[in-house]
């Protein structure tokens, strides 16, 4: 079994993906909330994926924590993915990467004392991936000012970064923003798209009429089959402690420049049809990568159950007695989160 944790607050982003919800591997994938896996005790056997965990608050970081030294602990044959803790966040990673010399750019809390040394830079959620908050500050008087208006309307300079930009702009004028998976020890391409716009969101974002698009589709094509950054990703995998994500990257000067890496992703953009071009030649044989390496994972097919003890009290349950509420203590029957 593949069991995936996940918060309330992302659970959208792996329910929507089909290729993990229909096809081979979805009879042996089990989606769970982490506030309903602290409370469970029943489990079976295979590989649990740690998912999502930039958004886990601190407080939720030590009970998951917990969850995953029980499980570890467990007599039953069990392979955790992505530690809680030891698997690097967005800062964290890419400070490390910074530090290493594969990032030529440096990231900073927009609370700490260092203020940047390279301009212009821009300013991100360290929980979300919506993207940045405005547009490129080009001085340090234009950050004081974008902070202080954060901090005017509420927002705690906590939880945001302060990112300098990377220039990657290639000679035809493009951005281009890769994106691959790490699945166990299973690199798999996901997309490259181009813009003309510095922030990708999108596969063809700002792409002029002079742009042919044979040539585009060509070249992603050559990306995912070809695969010709495998080995430097590897490493930097490693060094992250993710096993299950999706790296976003650009190429600056034939370098990698790692941006982020999720570990709650969509695997396909919502705007892309079947019967298209790029979903019958890009998402299909994707989709079937994705199912091969989850297929891949230690016990993925075991189905044995096991059992360990909570890590919090059994759900409390409500009993009406005469008009009064009196709570009891007792596990809540509900059967597991599983996809149908």
């Amino acid at each position: 079994m593949i069991t995936y944790f996940v918060t309330r607050e992302g659970q959208d982003a792996i329910r929507q993906k089909p290729s993990v919800t229909i096809g081979p591997a979805a009879d042996h994938f089990e989606i769970v909330l982490y506030e309903e896996a602290l409370r469970r005790n029943d489990w079976h056997c295979g590989s649990f994926i740690f998912s999502d965990t930039e958004r886990l608050w601190s407080s939720e970081v030590t009970l998951v924590s917990r969850l995953w030294h029980r499980l570890a602990s467990a007599t039953a044959p069990v392979h955790l993915i992505n530690h809680p803790v030891r698997s690097l966040k967005r800062y964290g990673l890419l400070r490390a990467l910074h530090e290493s010399g594969q990032n030529s750019f440096d990231v900073y809390r927009a609370d700490e004392c260092r203020k940047p040394r390279y301009f212009p830079v821009f300013l991100h959620g360290e929980r979300d991936h919506k993207g940045p908050v405005g547009g490129l500050l080009t001085d340090q008087a234009a950050l004081d000012a974008a902070l202080e208006d954060l901090m005017r309307r509420g927002f705690p300079l906590s939880l945001m970064l302060i990112t300098e930009f990377c220039e990657t702009r290639s000679a035809d004028g493009l951005y281009r923003k890769y994106g691959v998976y790490v699945i166990g020890d299973r690199i798999v391409p996901r997309h490259l798209y181009f813009s003309s716009e510095w922030c990708v969101k999108g596969f063809r974002t700002g792409i002029g009429p002079n742009t042919p698009e044979s040539e585009l589709f060509a070249e992603e094509l050559a990306y995912l089959h070809g695969n010709p950054h495998e080995k430097e990703l590897r490493k930097i995998f490693e060094l992250s402690g993710i096993r299950y994500g999706r790296m976003d990257y650009g190429m600056r000067e034939g370098r990698i420049e790692v941006w982020e890496i999720n570990t709650n992703p969509l695997h396909m953009s919502r705007d892309v049809p079947p019967g298209t071009p790029r979903y019958d030649e890009i998402f299909v044989p994707f989709n079937d990568w994705m199912h091969a390496a989850l297929m891949e994972l230690p016990g993925a097919a075991d189905d044995e159950p096991f059992w360990i003890d909570p890590v919090k009290p059994p759900q409390e349950i409500v009993v009406n007695t005469r008009g009064r509420s009196e709570r009891k203590i007792g596990r809540r029957a509900s059967p597991p989160l599983r996809e149908q």
